[in-house]
């Protein structure tokens, strides 16, 4: 049997890129972007939001999970995507530099993001992509249709006239088989988290600066936080509550736990909210949510007499799992939607690996069972000898995604190592297969992709990064990879060889600046801990670990074809 479980789940990848390094990857926290309409100095201009690209937001997933529920969305190849609240595009640009036959639109209310996006957009030359300063209320009835729409975390911060128009967009503006995304703030979880916001409110001050706003709710926060006890109850669920609060950045701090507007919503509530405008819930852009979890067998029986009024049993869910947020995607209420997802009819999808096996070549025999890890808690343990030859196989290509017959053909291959009378009783089906992946999906331990991002697998005599992974790294850490994912370069070392791959430089020229940037004293080199000293020393550590570090990048991926 497979037992499976996560939490957020998204596609990241932990590479160093010398081996003396520090990791430079980490997953980041979800970004918000929010418009105020009115507002004499916005607050986005005021305190600037860290956006990231958001991978659960990008046209492939969306189209995925359209096709798997029987519609026939726009090729993510050549489409329209718009999205409200695009901040400075950190989100929209990459997808527009990934997609270069499709158009997209973005606007935001606050100009400052916009001119650094749009500074982006030029730097790069790309003429497939708009980018507005525009209010959500002033959205021109001429803009066309999109196949595509994105809102990220908008809906909860915005007063009441301004998401009834995110709604009417979405209906007005969305293809007949268009998808439209929405996240928002939900209950029940967001009582606790509405809790230690109103505690907040009461101790800042609303009139003075930002900074000293900020300062002052982390100050109480602290101060609570070194008040409670480990009692159970409510001190600990409060204690849960205020660590998570120390752990926030100053722009999310400032613009989601002590925004003016934060109104979560019911699940149902939304639901019926974009019923009104002849929408209808498709899936949550979280696979998982959209398919059964592990329950005790009486919860399965119910949901299961539920399992025709998805919205109920989906509110359920939420009330079980106490949720606090949710991306959702929605359509034109007309359409009629298929919920019998057939696991043997997965031709024309790619399959991509985000996990790994916990021991190196598991075993697969069927009485060994294999633990795979994702991040942030996902995982999946199995002795069944179909998924764990499929998973290790995904896990092993990496970054590479493989189609349906193709994970088959290699699995059947796998199987037949064992020996005869196991290899007979697991054959590696069309159904068995389609089953063990789709779980696997659901655990957040797999992508799947209806169109595959163009990257390089191997490094040229003149090696080539992202461009826009490089404009990225002139002003911070967080760069976005070839498939869509954020990632976080902190060493200096590993920052100037990512800016020194702009196809000019050969392997010679890269060890040179390399070493000139360590003899400058502006990066330096360890080996076991130790900081490598000396000109030669320093040059033949280099030149060991260049391709081993190229081929990382490759993988992560950074490098184009």
């Amino acid at each position: 049997m497979i037992r499976h479980s996560r939490r957020c789940f998204r596609a990241l990848r932990g590479v160093v890129l010398f081996f003396f390094l520090s990791p430079i990857l980490s997953s980041l926290e979800l970004s918000l972007s929010v418009m105020k309409r009115g507002a004499m100095i916005n607050p986005y201009d005021e305190v600037p939001y860290d956006n990231y690209a958001l991978l659960h937001t990008h046209p492939n997933r969306m189209a995925v999970l359209a096709r798997f529920f029987g519609m026939k969305p726009a090729p993510v190849e050549k489409c329209r995507v718009l999205e409200l609240g695009c901040g400075n595009g950190a989100n929209i640009i990459p997808m527009a530099y990934g997609l270069p036959d499709s158009e997209f639109m973005g606007i935001d209310l606050a100009g400052r993001p916009i001119e650094q996006g749009q500074a982006i957009i030029e730097e790069l030359g790309l003429k497939n992509i708009t980018l507005r300063q525009l209010d959500i209320l002033d959205f021109p009835a001429d803009a066309g249709v999109f196949d595509y729409i994105i809102s990220y975390g908008i809906y909860s911060w915005v007063p009441a006239n301004v998401r009834d128009r995110i709604l009417e967009i979405s209906k007005q503006h969305l293809a007949a088989q268009g998808v439209a995304f929405v996240s928002y703030n939900t209950y029940p979880g967001w009582h606790l988290r509405r809790m230690v916001r109103e505690m907040m409110e009461y101790h800042i001050d609303p009139a003075a600066e930002p900074a000293a706003r900020m300062q002052q709710a982390k100050a109480v926060v602290q101060f609570l936080l070194d008040s409670v006890s480990d009692d159970e109850g409510y001190q600990s669920y409060l204690k849960q509550e205020l660590k998570q609060v120390i752990k926030r950045t100053p722009a999310t701090l400032y613009h989601d736990d002590l925004s003016p507007i934060n109104d979560p919503v019911y699940f149902h509530q939304f639901v019926g909210h974009a019923a009104q405008y002849g929408l209808q819930y498709l899936a949550d852009s979280d696979f998982f949510v959209a398919l059964d979890v592990p329950l005790s067998a009486e919860m399965q029986s119910t949901l299961e007499e539920l399992k025709t009024d998805i919205i109920r049993r989906e509110q359920y869910l939420d009330f079980l799992r106490c949720r606090r947020f949710r991306q959702t995607l929605l359509c034109h209420g007309n359409l009629i939607l298929d919920r019998n997802v057939d696991p043997a009819s997965l031709d024309g999808f790619h399959f991509l690996s985000l996990s790994k096996a916990g021991v190196p070549n598991p075993s697969l025999d069927p009485g060994t069972v294999v633990e795979f890890c994702g991040e942030r808690g996902a995982r999946l343990s199995t002795g069944h000898p179909v998924a764990k030859a499929a998973l290790q196989l995904l896990f092993e290509n990496w970054p590479r995604a493989l189609r349906f017959h193709e994970v088959l053909a290699a699995v059947h291959e796998r199987l037949a190592t064992l020996p005869q009378p196991v290899a007979a009783e697991f054959r590696a089906d069309r159904q068995a297969l389609g089953e063990l992946l789709m779980s696997a999906y659901g655990a957040g331990l797999l992508e799947v992709l209806v169109h595959v991002p163009r990257f390089a697998l191997e490094s040229s005599k003149r090696p080539v990064a992202s461009p826009l992974a490089r404009i990225q790294l002139r002003s911070g850490n967080r760069v976005t990879s070839l498939l869509h994912t954020t990632l976080d370069i902190q060493d200096t070392l590993a920052q100037a060889l990512l800016l020194l791959l702009d196809g000019t430089h050969d392997r010679a020229a890269i060890v040179d600046e390399l070493c000139r940037l360590i003899e400058s004293g502006k990066a330096s080199l360890k080996q076991g801990g130790q900081a490598v000293r000396g000109e030669a020393d320093t040059r033949r550590l280099i030149v060991e670990q260049l391709e081993g570090a190229l081929s990382n990048i490759a993988r992560i991926p950074l490098l184009v074809a």
